[in-house]
């Protein structure tokens, strides 16, 4: 059988009242994928720490399946794939370089934007800004290295230069990265999933529905901690924007270089009007609250055959 090395991070129990920990992944998911892993072959376990290098070496792991976050700056969901590539061992989901742009939510954006792709205006910030962004107000600030809601609380939107200046501080000291400000849209949150390669299969497409947490109409920290997210599959929007956004989707996967699966977050205005917001190369597998699972599952993919098929185009190689 093949020996599959299982690479992920592990949510400390410790950290579950701040969101340190936020992108890891509970000790149940680690046991439920494990669980179906170990019917393709014998599971060596890759806890992604400073010894996961040696453990790669001495295990010699004929495939890897990477749901590592790693730690550190832009470049940490790309740690696992750079180690699995230099030891020319097979490895799922994107490579080190669409995990490392995709992480970037200014360079994705601006990658979108080449490719025809509707998103906000934006600043970048990497100190506290002097003056009022030409997109005005209000706005919304969040860390531009970060996903699972790292860094957005009820304080993300912003009115005025007076908590536009603090909230970008938050961002820079306690987040120690710059903090990304763009106009606040004040509409509606999708998400569309992409599993496969060469013809990805959309997903059930999903409308996150918020505003019953704190008032709070956005995806923050705060919802998803308290909260299994709400999600409804059959959203009333019309056809046409919903193409649209799973048409974006699927043109950005390929600019990018997408494998096996991805998750893509747009946002309406108050017209309706879709825009795309950031890409999860890496989302949440969690059997019980993972988007993408759930995703899956609404499109016929329960998990254990979700978790063999990302194992697909691997455990033939």
């Amino acid at each position: 059988m093949k020996k599959i090395g299982f690479a992920y991070n592990l949510k400390k129990t410790s950290a579950k009242d701040t969101d340190i920990h936020a992108e890891y992944e509970t000790q149940e998911t680690i046991e439920t994928i494990s669980r179906v892993l170990s019917e393709l072959g014998n599971i060596i376990q890759l806890p992604c720490d400073e010894h996961i290098i040696q453990r790669i070496l001495e295990e010699k792991p004929d495939c890897v399946f990477n749901i590592a976050e790693g730690w550190g700056g832009r470049d940490r969901e790309s740690f696992v794939p750079v180690i699995c590539s230099m030891l020319d061992i097979p490895y799922t989901g994107s490579d080190a370089v669409t995990l490392g742009i995709t992480m970037d939510k200014v360079l994705s954006k601006q990658i979108a934007r080449d490719a025809g792709l509707r998103t906000a205006d934006y600043i970048l910030c990497t100190e506290e800004p002097e003056d009022v962004p030409d997109f005005g107000f209000p706005a919304f600030v969040k860390p531009n290295w970060d996903g699972s809601s790292r860094g957005i609380s009820k304080d993300s939107l912003v009115h005025d230069m007076k908590t536009l200046r603090e909230q970008v501080g938050v961002i820079l000291h306690t987040y120690r990265q710059p903090a990304l400000v763009e106009p606040y849209l004040n509409g509606r949150d999708f998400c569309v999933g992409l599993l496969g390669n060469c013809n990805p299969q959309l997903l059930q497409t999903c409308e996150v529905l918020l505003g019953h947490e704190d008032g709070i109409p956005f995806f923050s920290y705060e919802y998803k901690r308290r909260d299994t997210d709400r999600l409804d599959f059959v959203p009333d929007i019309p056809e046409h924007v919903l193409r649209e956004m799973e048409n974006m989707a699927q043109k950005l996967w390929r600019v990018l270089g997408c494998r096996d699966y991805s998750r893509f977050d747009f946002r309406t205005d108050g017209h309706g009007v879709p825009y795309f917001l950031e890409i999860n190369a890496l989302p949440g597998l969690s059997p019980v609250s993972g988007i993408f699972v759930r995703q899956a599952k609404a499109a016929g993919i329960f998990f254990d055959l979700l978790i063999k098929k990302i194992m697909e185009r691997i455990i033939t190689m």
